[in-house]
């Protein structure tokens, strides 16, 4: 069950008398719940409500495949970071899904604090490598602090065969993740070439 934040405020201002006629003292105030927030203002005889998202978290997800380009069976790293951009720490559940493909077989390493050359704390995460054909799913409770950012890493082998080509790994974060509401940043995706 999510908690609910429920907010009050009231604030006074004063108006010149350009911008509001009759200058003077007047009133805002407002209240909302977490995700909404409600303003009512009073200016003389009329009131006006208006309704604006509160500040909440935005998480987006980073890939990096390296190296980029591969000749032959080729050791590679997938790095994934998650990014608090709102500067509101994200807390709950954080759901990131990062493509499969038959060229390349990953593995996660639960002690993994580097990958890559990259700093991961694979620790805070759980990995899934089996209920989904199409994706790895790897789940945190741990949350992104304001401004922040939590990451994991995956190592493996790319064997493209007698094939040349590209590998494309794709990361989509969950909508709900750690309490965001931005559909718009939820996914990332980074390519290796290969060839034979």
């Amino acid at each position: 069950m999510k908690a609910l934040l429920f907010l009050l405020f009231s604030v006074a201002f004063e108006a010149s008398a350009q911008s509001v006629s009759p200058a003077g003292l007047y009133a805002a105030s407002g209240s909302g719940t977490a995700g909404t927030m409600a303003i009512d203002w009073t200016i003389g005889d009329v009131t006006t409500h208006v309704t604006m998202p509160a500040l909440v978290p935005d998480l987006t997800p980073v890939i990096f495949a390296r190296p980029t380009t591969v000749y032959g069976t080729t050791n590679i790293s997938v790095v994934v970071d998650v990014y608090e951009l709102n500067a509101v720490t994200a807390a709950g559940l954080i759901t990131v899904k990062l493509s499969k493909d038959p060229k390349a077989i990953l593995t996660f390493s639960t002690t993994a604090t580097s990958v890559g050359g990259s700093s991961v704390q694979n620790g805070a995460w759980n990995f899934d490598s089996n209920s989904d054909d199409d994706y790895y799913i790897l789940t945190s409770n741990q949350g992104v602090a304001a401004g922040d950012v939590l990451s994991f890493g995956l190592t493996g082998s790319l064997n493209p065969g007698a094939t040349s080509g590209s590998v494309t790994f794709t990361t989509v974060l969950s909508p709900d993740s750690g309490g965001q509401i931005n559909l718009i940043n939820n996914t990332d995706a980074d390519k290796i070439e290969f060839f034979q």
